[in-house]
């Protein structure tokens, strides 16, 4: 994706769809491709990013993962 995703934002549906496939891929999910930011992709994205909490998370100083 090029732009920022999240939950409760205008999200470009196309840009979702390539980061449900991207998670799907990268964390060997079955994600629908729908092009909708709903729980199912925020909590994958959560996943992801404490998968490579070293290199997203803590470089931001966050903690926690954001669904970001």
């Amino acid at each position: 994706p090029t732009t920022t995703l999240g939950r409760g934002k205008n999200n470009d549906r196309n840009q979702v769809t390539l980061l449900q496939a991207f998670l799907n891929r990268e964390l060997t999910l079955n994600i629908p491709l729908t092009g909708f930011f709903g729980p199912i992709t925020e909590l994958a994205v959560k996943i992801f990013q404490l998968k490579h909490y070293a290199d997203i998370l803590a470089p931001a100083g966050v903690n926690v993962p954001t669904g970001l």
